[in-house]
């Protein structure tokens, strides 16, 4: 059964906090619109990732930031699960 997205969120932070090459925060109150759910420092390069659980759907202002941070030099990513960060985050 596919999980929330509080939950993968809760486990991606878990699993970048047992990480020394990871800075990771959850970004619960943000001053713009559409700003990913976590940003982290990753080796030294800036990762954004917008988590999205059952039913959750990616919203145009989040596509929009996304592809923002990827025009300034950043990563930016959706995920669905833990294991799709976990692949992406090690190919950073």
């Amino acid at each position: 059964m596919p999980q929330s997205g509080k939950a993968i969120q809760r486990a991606v932070l878990a699993y970048c906090g047992g990480r020394d090459d990871i800075a990771a925060y959850n970004i619960v109150a943000a001053s713009v619109r559409g700003v990913p759910d976590v940003l982290a420092c990753v080796r030294g390069r800036f990762v954004a990732v917008e988590v999205k659980g059952r039913g959750d759907t990616l919203k145009p202002i989040q596509a929009a930031q996304i592809e923002r941070i990827k025009a300034a030099g950043g990563r930016a990513f959706v995920v669905k699960s833990v294991q799709e960060f976990k692949e992406i985050i090690n190919e950073v």
